[in-house]
């Protein structure tokens, strides 16, 4: 008989590891340290060459102690600034078995999973359609681990797409000013190209669904376009 599946605990939170947060703010940390240990012979090597030691000269004149000090928690600092802002940033899924929230730094956006037709990764983001093609949510997820990602979601029965957009081929670099669309979608599609974050770009997403479009990034930052699909 096989062993029966175990149902994921709900609900489960994908986020930047603690594992890439610690080696984050480790880096900093060891080169400030390596910095401490180099640098009484990177003020000999460049006093020899070019006869001036810039700041390897005044690290080099502290008590060897205070140099690991000093330096070491600079890199610490630095490390734990990196982290802080990479958080802020990052994308962060929440899967219930009945909703998603998606957002960068914290959830803001609620998507139910009965609207959810499909939901998979489009290079570093993930991309939630409705059950007709409609662009619900569009998140980065850059920094995530994307088998964890794949598997909460799968786990928890939301319809996962390992092959990612089943509407890939309908997808068209968009040209201003095109006849096949209106004044007032190519109106949208200007301020879509035009925004600056993703909050921006998120609010812009019920018009575009209004006028029966559905939009992602191209090559080279162009933006393509597809016709939504009516029920």
């Amino acid at each position: 008989m096989t062993p029966a599946v175990p149902t994921p605990r709900l609900p489960v939170t994908v986020e930047l590891t603690r594992t890439f947060k610690t080696g984050l703010a480790l880096v900093p940390l060891v080169l400030g340290l390596v910095l401490a240990a180099v640098s009484p012979f990177a003020h000999e090597w460049l006093d020899d060459q070019i006869g001036i030691s810039g700041p390897f000269g005044l690290v080099e004149r502290m008590p060897k102690v205070w140099r690991y000090l000093v330096l070491g928690g600079a890199g610490l600092v630095v490390g734990l600034l990196m982290v802080d802002d990479v958080t802020k940033n990052a994308g962060v899924v929440v899967v219930h078995d009945d909703h998603l929230e998606v957002g960068q730094g914290e959830p803001q956006r609620w998507v139910a999973r009965r609207a959810v037709g499909a939901a998979f990764r489009d290079g570093t983001h993930l991309v939630l359609l409705g059950r007709h093609g409609e662009m619900l949510a569009r998140v980065s997820v850059e920094d995530l681990p994307g088998d964890d990602l794949s598997a909460a979601l799968t786990a928890a029965g939301y319809p996962w797409r390992e092959g990612g957009d089943p509407f890939a081929a309908e997808y068209r670099s968009w040209l201003d000013g095109s006849p096949e669309l209106s004044a007032e979608q190519h109106a949208l599609l200007r301020r879509r190209a035009e925004a600056e974050n993703p909050e921006t770009e998120a609010a812009l997403d019920p018009d575009l669904r209004e006028h029966g479009l559905v939009v992602r990034p191209g090559p080279k930052g162009r933006l393509e376009w597809r016709p939504a699909r009516r029920p």
